[in-house]
């Protein structure tokens, strides 16, 4: 009997939604009178309203946080010259100072982004390796041969920054930064698990390769970028972006010390000799080869098939968790726990097994309740969106919009729109604006158009999820356009704003743009389809003579 759900890693329901579908249909797990729990050590708090709207939980939801101070490991950051330098042979110079300075039992994992210089480096000096390439036989192989201590190192790709539990972890050494600080704090945390002394160790080279998201940024790229670059205690930003406190070094007793809270320890003066010498260039990876490998840490295929599964059990489920009143349960919750700490993981730490069903709590039913309320706001919503889909599909939204004249799309919009004014002062910069646009999420946004996939999906729209992206599209550039129009046309920009409390008093283009993409609660879909369906329902009533 399931009496409770429990995400593990539960912030990658945000950091991985990109490249894994399964996430973005997480939210449906509200439907199920249980409680959830969320389990992360790697939530920053800006992101808190953003996870609990991703998975479908009231903003009242309960966050129980603990300082993420990780006191055992010793932050360093080295900024090498990427044009003069040769980062697989970096990495292995500081790799082989790290062996003379680590405990004889500790072992290390040398992180890249690059598929081929892991391999690099284990054809050079680990001989062993793992990434997304491999079989999973031949990753579970690899990795229990370094676990085992057969081989004191391990090459790999970001995906072996989650559930790595290895307690003899002394080092883990980045090449670059692994896709912003939220994964830098994770991967970081594979070390010094056995609560023993650890470093790490990031070799950051620039010019760097990663382009600073403007919004949208899940993974604090923004962040990680600012503790490359800033003179200041390696804590320092760690802290700000997890916990919004200003903890050093030095404020935590009996520390290990970063490389800028004590750059004098014989580690560092290793490390900065090694980093001085040249570096020969017999390993050459070249800039085509660096294909990046998203983080990952299990198959996708198999994740959702589990995640199927799982849904699968809802109305089984609902009818057993609310026909055995027995125990009260608390309402759903997210823990940002604190690192491993063996002591806290004793049997007395867990209440005895039971195998009658908990019963609904009031807390957990008014969660199901909020769900459901959203959910049948979204599909009324969805019923507006059909009606405007019927109406303008292949249709010109810019004839629609100036004059409510339904006729087909012209080949150059603003100038075969007749009698459009100013048509020329409307075109200029729409196409940019355009760009900056698309709202994030790979298999629920069509590209093209910016109208949903999946559930809310339109009849009169092709399905263009899961490499399907090439179909022609009869809705393109409807969003924008209309967001366009309504931005340069006074009565109705004052019109939005009275409506749309959030919007910019008077946004620059980037910032429109941010807001566009935006999704204020999950019974909305992202900000630019919400104009547009509140355009539609507006119009649609005016035209009819009907007062909104």
């Amino acid at each position: 009997m399931i009496a409770r759900i429990v995400y593990d890693e539960v912030h990658q329901v945000l950091t991985s939604s990109t490249y894994r579908g399964a996430f973005f249909r997480f939210h449906t797990l509200s439907t199920f009178p249980t409680q959830k729990i969320g389990l992360t050590a790697s939530l920053p708090i800006r992101l808190e309203a953003e996870l609990k709207m991703v998975l479908g939980l009231p903003p009242t939801t309960l966050v129980i946080r603990a300082p993420t101070a990780q006191p055992q490991i010793s932050y360093h950051r080295y900024v090498m010259d990427r044009m003069n330098t040769e980062p697989v042979q970096i990495a292995i110079a500081v790799a082989k100072v790290m062996e003379i300075h680590m405990d004889a039992d500790q072992i290390g994992i040398i992180f890249a982004t690059s598929k081929k210089e892991v391999e690099a480096i284990s054809d050079a000096f680990t001989h062993c390796f793992s990434h997304s390439d491999l079989t999973s036989s031949d990753k579970l192989h690899n990795e229990n041969t370094w676990r085992q201590g057969h081989s004191r190192w391990i090459a790999a790709t970001t995906g072996l920054i989650h559930g790595i539990d290895a307690p003899n972890v002394g080092c883990t050494l980045f090449i670059d930064l692994p896709y912003g600080l939220v994964n830098l704090y994770q991967g970081s945390g594979r070390g010094g698990r056995d609560g023993r002394f650890c470093y790490s160790i990031v070799i950051a080279f620039t010019p760097s390769h990663y382009i600073l998201p403007i919004d949208n940024d899940l993974n604090c790229i923004r962040e990680g970028d600012k503790w490359v670059k800033a003179i200041e205690c390696r804590r320092l930003e760690f802290s700000r972006t997890m916990d919004g406190t200003t903890t050093t070094c030095h404020d935590l007793p009996g520390s290990h010390l970063c490389n800028y809270c004590d750059s004098e320890t014989a580690v560092c003066n290793a490390i900065e000799e090694a980093l001085k010498d040249p570096i020969p260039t017999a390993i050459v990876v070249t800039e085509s080869a660096m294909v990046i490998d998203p983080p990952s840490f299990t198959d996708t295929t198999d994740y959702d098939s589990a995640f199927q599964d799982l849904l699968a059990l809802g109305p089984d489920l609902f009818t057993a968790l609310t026909q055995h009143p027995e125990v009260p349960i608390p309402p759903s919750t997210i823990v940002k726990n604190t690192p491993y700490d063996p002591s806290l993981h004793s049997a007395q730490s867990f209440p005895s097994a039971s195998t009658s069903a908990p019963v609904v709590s009031m807390a957990i039913a008014r969660d199901v309740a909020y769900y459901h309320q959203t959910r049948r706001t979204k599909e009324e919503k969805f019923k507006g969106l059909s009606r405007l889909a019927a109406m303008m599909k292949g249709n010109c939204p810019i004839c629609w919009a100036y004059r409510g004249t339904v006729q087909t799309k012209h080949d150059n919009i603003f100038k075969d729109c007749k009698q459009v004014p100013g048509f020329l002062h409307f075109m200029n910069g729409w196409v940019d604006f355009k760009r900056k646009t698309h709202p994030p999420g790979a298999f629920i946004i069509c590209f093209k158009c910016q109208l949903p996939q999946g559930k809310f999906l339109v009849s009169s729209h092709p399905d263009m999820t899961r490499g399907l992206r090439g179909r022609p599209c009869p809705f393109e550039d409807i969003v924008v356009l209309i967001v366009w129009f309504i931005r340069h046309e006074v009565v109705w920009w004052n019109r939005a704003r009275s409506v749309f409390t959030s919007l910019p008093a008077n946004p620059d283009q980037n910032s429109y743009a941010i807001w566009i993409k935006n999704t204020e609660g999950v019974e909305n879909f992202h900000n630019g389809l919400e104009m547009l369906l509140w355009f539609f329902v507006t119009r649609e009533a005016e035209l009819t003579n009907v007062s909104v």
